[in-house]
């Protein structure tokens, strides 16, 4: 039979960015929520969708926030089959695993089962130390603020089964949550098995079973389960009615069933319910109306005026294709430049790019000038600026800023100036941080912006003079303003630098070499490291500019081949690659993303696979320090 997607074009589709690690979902006012491995709960502080609005693709603070640091699990019994259990702090003394290390499925409870306290916390799997974890989510002033375990010295659920894997969460149509245990002794793929975990592996048996996994459901006694659903069978009012349900899966369920009918005739029915008592509804009619096609200028105007700062940021991001020709919703967006709420104001900065250029500059202004110490804000508001080189001089001398300044929006603006690549714009910048006169906390603040912006930038900045004041900043004795300047300087060009070792010209096997590694790393690495390079924050490193990468072969090989502790941690992916296949993925991440260092061959990988067989553990970050 041929499928009938074989007759549509997908050009309405676009790219969206890769945050996380195992899982999304969302809480009751669609805020997604993301982690990693060692990196249990973040958030969206705005759309994540953001980041991919242009043809950069840069990194945008707020769209993969973290709430809380790693924090302590309480497993029921020892467990020292955890991958990199030899690592300090991994382990307690009593053997039981200390904190996260595979932190899966971060689940936001929207149900209606539990008690009062539980809605609105996430819950999140830790596999390793077979158990379930609960957050709590702190709100401030509109937005998500921070996680806080639920519970002092134990854990949501727990259990004394070695093979109890908890990996995947779920709110379930009745209520409660769903668990998918996966139940088995070993979780990790074969690539990713230390020496030290193979060896736990055989001395405990967890080679079998296999194919045991089962669902449990987690009820509550006193409050029971509700019903099972048979959504299909209603009809398009009694969806509509469906959005004031009190379980979050239900309206869930109820506004995508009402967009994929496509049935209009509701608009009215949908309308009413944005005077609805509860936001969460309020904001479940308007995406509704959004989704059906129905929004008009009145729908729009009553969301941009509701009382839940949920529903109002909602809204601006609804009005957005409307903002240009719509001058009473232009107005209206543009007034909530003061809003109460925090989450209000970081929409409308991020959604100033739908915005006429001239209302764009001013509403960024005003952003900046009195939301500058909001990274967020200031982050989208520096990008829309007019003219970032005297915003930033303006800003460092407002009356106001001569004590307490704003650093986010300083180093906004900084790396602003530092992505366009302009001459005389960096110039004039690099004269406002080497001014002596100026606090050194905002000398560091322009500098680290700059800095940044000219790591995102796709050319080098090519001076016009030699930078005389940051060179002579970059010679004082060893402190954060040298270090700086030396960082900045080192990504700058001007006449008659001292040339750096010139990239030499590959000979044809080694592009070859090159090529072959571009296609392997794609299938290999560009999972965690991304296409670009980039990496994933908290999850995988970026490969850009690495010096781990671009430093002595001998160390990346010891990388790739038994993996490397620290803050980001690497995998021992060598052992399942040849030679051959490993030495032109090094090449091609040595030779890209304007990285220049030379290749590696497959003699190099051999000598050091030889020299280091038999490492168990990982390498250490002082360990690599010493490899030269």
């Amino acid at each position: 039979m041929e499928s009938s997607l074989a007759h549509h074009h997908f050009s309405n589709w676009r790219a969206t960015p890769s945050l996380g690690q195992w899982g999304v979902s969302s809480d009751a006012y669609g805020r997604l929520y993301r982690n990693s491995n060692e990196d249990p709960v973040r958030t969206e502080l705005v759309p994540a969708h953001y980041t991919v609005r242009d043809s950069t693709a840069l990194p945008v603070r707020g769209t993969y926030s973290a709430l809380t640091a790693n924090v302590p699990v309480f497993p029921s019994h020892k467990t020292p089959a955890v991958n990199r259990g030899y690592r300090e702090k991994t382990l307690r003394a009593d053997s039981t695993l200390a904190h996260y290390t595979s932190a899966g499925s971060p689940t936001a409870y929207v149900g209606d089962r539990y008690p009062d306290a539980t809605r609105g916390s996430v819950f999140v799997t830790e596999s390793a130390g077979n158990l379930v974890g609960q957050f709590v989510v702190t709100d401030s002033n509109g937005a998500p603020h921070s996680a806080r375990r639920a519970q002092d010295s134990t854990d949501f659920l727990t259990s004394t089964d070695e093979r109890f894997r908890p990996v995947n969460l779920a709110n379930a149509p009745d209520g409660t949550l769903y668990v998918v245990d996966m139940y088995r002794g070993i979780i990790q793929h074969r690539t990713y098995i230390t020496d030290y975990l193979e060896q736990k592996i055989r001395e405990r048996g967890l080679e079998q079973p296999v194919g045991l996994g089962r669902i449990y459901r987690i009820v509550y006694d006193s409050a029971g389960v509700g019903p099972a659903p048979h959504m299909r069978a209603l009809s398009a009012e009694q969806l509509v009615h469906t959005l004031t349900h009190a379980s979050g899966w239900w309206r869930i369920t109820a506004q995508r069933l009402l967009v994929e009918h496509g049935d209009t005739s509701i608009a009215p029915a949908l309308r009413a319910l944005q005077r609805h008592d509860d936001d969460r509804v309020r904001l479940h009619a308007l995406w509704t109306l959004d989704g059906l096609g129905c929004i008009d200028t009145p729908s729009v105007m009553a969301a941009l005026a509701d009382a839940s700062p949920h529903v109002r940021a909602a809204a601006i991001r609804v009005a957005e294709p409307w903002i240009r020709n719509d001058l009473r919703i232009r107005r209206a967006v543009s007034g909530l430049v003061r809003d109460s709420a925090v989450s209000v104001r970081r929409q409308l900065a991020a959604s100033l790019a739908a915005l006429p250029t001239a209302d764009r500059a001013a509403l960024a202004r005003l952003l900046l000038t009195t939301n500058g110490g909001d990274a967020v804000i200031a982050e989208f508001a520096a990008r829309n600026v007019a003219a970032a080189p005297a915003m930033l001089a303006m800003l460092l001398d407002r009356p106001a800023l001569a004590g307490q300044y704003d650093h986010a929006a300083v180093e906004a603006l900084g790396a602003q100036i530092g992505r366009a690549s302009t001459p005389l714009s960096m110039q004039r910048a690099i004269a406002l941080a080497t001014d002596a006169r100026r606090p050194t906390a905002q000398r560091l603040a322009i500098i680290g912006g700059l800095t940044r912006g000219a790591r995102d930038a796709r050319q080098e900045t090519a001076l016009l003079s030699p930078p005389t004041a940051l060179l002579a900043m970059a010679a004082l004795q060893d402190s954060a303003l040298s270090v700086s300047a030396k960082g900045l300087a080192a990504r700058l060009r001007w006449m008659g630098k001292r040339a750096e070792s010139p990239v030499r010209v590959l000979t044809a096997a080694e592009s070859a070499r090159i090529a072959a590694g571009r296609v392997e790393f794609a299938t290999t690495c560009a999972a965690c490291h991304q296409s670009n390079g980039a990496g994933v924050q908290g999850a995988a490193a970026s490969l850009v500019g690495s010096a781990y990468v671009t430093g002595p072969p001998a160390r990346l090989i010891r990388i790739v081949l038994q993996g490397k502790e620290g803050n980001m941690l690497m995998p021992p992916i060598g052992a399942t690659l040849s030679d051959e296949r490993l030495a032109s993925i090094l090449s091609f991440i040595r030779r890209e993303w304007g990285n220049t260092a030379d290749p590696i061959d497959a003699a190099e990988v051999k000598d050091v696979r030889g020299a280091t067989n038999g490492r168990q553990r990982a390498w250490t970050v002082d360990e690599l320090a010493r490899i030269r």
